[in-house]
Parts: structure tokens; C-alpha cells; sequence
């Protein structure tokens, strides 16, 4: 077994938050199969949050390992950890399925496309016909990762971690919750006038104070009931709307929602 390291400095490709382990307990990687339907819950989920969601996932999965979301479409599009135990789901086969909840995830800013990975992995048959969950071999996981981490690949087909090529223009397609603009200008209307600044609800930080004139008006909106939560249009009251800061909007978000209060709990 080795340690595989991922500095969040260094991972131009992909938005990951945390340092990803491959260590003695035998943490290993898997890919894992998103349908149409399963992608476009990945990214309304994971605009409100972190989400934690029931994934289909090998039966020698352990909790801890390392997961990558393949949709046939996109290619490689997310990288996810697997939290739970599987637990057998009856089905009409006679072997069943095994699942698992996944969190930790992160869309790959650039996804991979399959075609690809059967070029840079030519011994590895899994890319030709991806149409089903997968365990990675080991001796190319390293290697894999730092395609999916962002770096480059150079004509001999060899990997180069200190260049990343960035700028090219894409079209991207995503689903996002329709967001009312007006609302969150009443909400700092309505705040400046009864308490003079815009002023976080956490930690108390005021851009105006902070960095002056280029910070007057400024903050965030936070929805005490996230967008992703709704089942379609309905209103929102400007009390279900808090003040907060850039940081501290990342951090009640981060582990999946949680309060203000509790946010609150955690300053040191």
C-alpha cells in the first residue's frame, strides 16, 4: 500500500476541499455509474451544499474509499468518498446490488472523456465499454488521479504535474435554482436600515469596515432553507435570509447545511 497525497494548491482540475488517502487500511478507489438523472441531482444538490446521496457502489467497497463519477455522456465528471458500509438492495437479478452513501463531492472542472482515458491507460480495458461500476487497478490509481487532479498529458502520453492548460472556451450546461435578485437587494435594504452595516451573522465581519468604500454594500445572502430543499416556486420570507460573509456562507455549507447557531459554536 502507499500514501497518495493531493495538495488542493496544486489541483488546478478540480474543486477538491480536502486531502484524498490511500493508506494501510486498505482505502482503495472505484469508479462509479451516474445516469442522466443522476447527474443533474449531482449538481442541483451540490449548489445548495454539501450533499451526501445513495450510490450503487461495488460489494468490496469500504467506507473511506475513494470514488469517481462516470456519466457515458461526460466522461469522469466527480470525485466523491464513500461514507457508509454497502448494505445489499433487494433487485430482480438473482445477485442484487449493494449501496452506499457517497459525500465529499466535487465536479471536475474539466470532465474526462473515456476516449481519453483508453489512450493514456491502452492496457486497461474498463474504458472501452464503461457501462458499469468499476474497482481501479492499483498500480495505475497515482496516475489516474493526477489526470482527474488537472494535469497535463504531453504528445508521448506521459503525465507533466507542474503544467495545466487553462483559457480554452466551453459550453457548459448546468441546472441551477432560480434565485430572486430583488429579494436579496430588499434583504440588505432592509438590514442597513435597521442596523446601519451589513454586518456577518457569524463572525461579524463587515467588508465596508474591512476594506472601505469597495466593500460598501457588500455581503453575501445566505438561504436558511436551501433552494435545493423546495419542491418548486415558493416564497421567501427575508427573515429566512441571513447576512453573512464569504467564509463563513463556504462553511455552513460545507459539511452538508448547517445553522447559524451552530456555525456560530465553532469559532475559536
Amino acid at each position: 500500500m502507499y500514501a497518495l497525497f493531493i495538495d488542493n494548491s496544486q489541483a488546478n482540475g478540480c474543486r477538491i476541499d480536502d486531502t484524498l488517502v490511500r493508506n494501510q487500511k486498505g482505502q482503495v478507489m472505484h469508479i462509479l455509474i451516474a445516469s442522466d438523472r443522476d447527474l443533474q441531482t449531482v449538481i442541483e444538490e451540490i449548489e445548495s451544499g454539501d450533499p451526501i446521496l445513495s450510490w450503487i457502489v461495488p460489494k468490496t467497497a469500504h467506507a473511506g474509499d475513494i470514488c469517481i463519477l462516470s456519466h457515458m455522456a461526460r466522461g469522469l465528471f466527480a470525485t466523491a468518498v464513500i461514507l457508509t458500509e454497502p448494505h445489499h438492495v433487494p433487485s430482480t437479478d438473482s445477485k442484487g446490488r449493494y449501496s452506499a452513501e457517497i459525500g465529499e463531492i466535487n465536479l471536475v472542472d474539466q470532465p474526462l472523456p473515456h476516449s481519453v482515458l483508453a489512450e493514456v491507460f491502452p492496457t486497461w480495458k474498463w474504458p472501452t465499454y464503461p457501462r458499469s461500476y468499476t474497482t481501479v487497478p492499483e498500480d495505475i490509481e497515482g496516475q489516474l488521479w493526477e489526470v482527474i487532479a488537472g494535469s497535463s498529458l504531453d504528445k508521448s502520453g506521459t503525465i507533466d504535474a507542474s503544467v495545466s492548460n487553462e483559457g480554452a472556451a466551453q459550453l457548459l450546461i448546468h441546472f441551477a435554482r432560480e434565485r430572486d435578485a430583488q429579494l436579496v437587494e430588499r434583504k440588505k435594504r432592509s438590514v442597513l436600515v435597521t442596523k446601519g452595516k451589513l454586518s456577518c451573522e457569524v463572525c461579524g465581519f463587515d467588508f465596508k469596515e474591512r476594506y472601505g468604500d469597495l466593500g460598501a454594500e457588500f455581503c453575501e445572502v445566505h438561504h436558511l432553507k436551501p433552494l435545493a430543499h423546495r419542491s418548486g416556486n415558493e416564497p421567501t420570507m427575508l427573515e429566512e435570509l441571513a447576512i453573512v460573509c464569504s467564509n463563513c456562507h463556504r462553511m455552513l455549507h460545507r459539511r452538508g447545511l448547517i445553522s447559524i447557531k451552530h456555525l456560530k459554536g465553532l469559532l475559536l
